[in-house]
């Protein structure tokens, strides 16, 4: 009995654990994308759409399990691609594996470097807004550089402050919500949020490391994605519904024209300044912890890069690699928090967490001669019909600026 009761405790806190790294992981910077890209869609559409794309999202992170499990410990995206997809293959999702952290760095330069300006104008100092991209590079680039036991504290600390304030904010703004604005559940089609969305149920580059991590156990992994991506998708609606609830139509377009984080608009709202100041402070956390988590994704994936090729560079200037690029597009362009979560979502996300799992996962169960029930092909085949649409959802987005 004593084994058996000590086992069960054992899958318990891997269960918990793997769940809490799927939704901290999927939880972040993208949602303050959302809002301002569903004003003027009733809340029963946004329901109805988030969870489309927290199904689709889920579904692809477990197809690439499956992929993952059939691999030796230590495979990362990259090598499951050179193993089912070839040389080529490898290439094609190194190159998109660039793209989308990219994309989603300069996105959180361009919302994080203006939050910072804020927060220390609370104490009195105004920072022009180079001086505050070139003081978020350097603060956040020096936790970069001290390495991952570092960033793992700083991140620990600004996931608290974001769960605390995020309930605060969710406190303020429902006294705030106007019930009629939430009421209406007819079916409007949301799809310029979806690419945004999509950025946002982003988990899947940790499913290898969970899967080592978890010892291979098929059914903890499974329920942990489910079960993290289930958790992120209701602190979602939560928020989703708070601000559209809580914020006048006309504010949420302005923000999404100034290509700003949502917690801008707040202020439009009932609640008046203080909701606005917990909105910036929530905002600057999510930000803050989504750029530490990609940032040190980033650097690990440019050391193994030069590895790859024989070459050792020092960790410095992997994260001048991994820094630099996206701290000079905002420099030169500085409203592109909103345009760049979309092209991340629509392009990179769509393509590197929808459509290259479902060709890892057709390859394996060939190379492993396993036939695919009509449910399955018919399932795949949505998931790549659904992947495409997103694509063309984004590039017509883009087209349309």
């Amino acid at each position: 009995m004593i084994p058996c009761d000590i086992k069960k405790t054992i899958s318990l806190s891997k269960l918990c654990t793997g769940i809490s790294m799927v939704f901290g992981t999927t939880v972040g910077a993208g949602m303050l994308g959302i809002p301002s890209l569903m004003a003027g869609v009733n809340f029963g559409s946004a329901c109805y759409v988030t969870a489309l794309v927290w199904v689709f999202m889920a579904v692809t992170g477990l197809l690439l399990l499956e992929v993952t499990l059939k691999m030796p410990a230590g495979a990362n995206l990259i090598s499951l691609s050179g193993r089912f997809l070839g040389r080529k293959g490898k290439w094609i999702a190194g190159i998109l594996f660039l793209f989308l952290y990219y994309c989603l760095l300069v996105a959180y330069f361009a919302g994080g470097a203006p939050l910072l300006g804020q927060v220390v104008s609370l104490l009195g100092i105004t920072l022009a807004p180079s001086l505050a991209k070139i003081l978020f590079l350097l603060l956040f680039g020096g936790v970069i550089l001290l390495g991952v036991r570092f960033i793992s504290k700083v991140n620990f600390l600004l996931a608290i402050g974001m769960f605390i304030s995020y309930a605060i904010l969710i406190t303020l703004g429902s006294a705030n919500i106007q019930m009629e604005a939430l009421s209406s559940w007819k079916f409007s089609f949301a799809t310029a949020a979806i690419p945004v969305l999509f950025s946002a149920f982003g988990f899947h580059n940790i499913v290898p490391s969970l899967t080592n991590y978890l010892d291979k156990e098929k059914k903890t992994l499974q329920i942990s994605i489910v079960g993290g991506t289930f958790l992120a998708f209701v602190f979602y609606l939560v928020w989703i519904g708070l601000v559209l609830g809580a914020v006048p139509i006309s504010a949420l377009e302005e923000a999404r024209t100034l290509g700003v984080p949502v917690t801008y608009a707040l202020q439009a709202a009932s609640g008046g300044q203080s909701l606005y100041i917990w909105g910036q402070v929530f905002a600057f956390f999510a930000l803050t912890t989504s750029f530490l988590g990609v940032s040190f994704s980033f650097v690990d994936f440019i050391r193994d890069g030069f590895k790859e090729n024989k070459k050792r560079v020092s960790r410095f200037i992997c994260c001048l690699c991994t820094l630099i690029p996206p701290f000079v597009c905002v420099l030169l362009k500085p409203s592109l928090f909103e345009e760049a979560l979309g092209v991340a979502g629509g392009f990179g996300e769509s393509i590197l967490n929808g459509l290259l799992p479902v060709a890892l996962f057709v390859k394996m169960r060939q190379s492993l001669q396993k036939p695919n029930s009509y449910s399955l092909k018919a399932l795949l085949i949505f998931l790549v019909v659904f992947s495409l649409f997103v694509i063309g959802v984004e590039g017509y987005e883009l087209l349309s600026y």
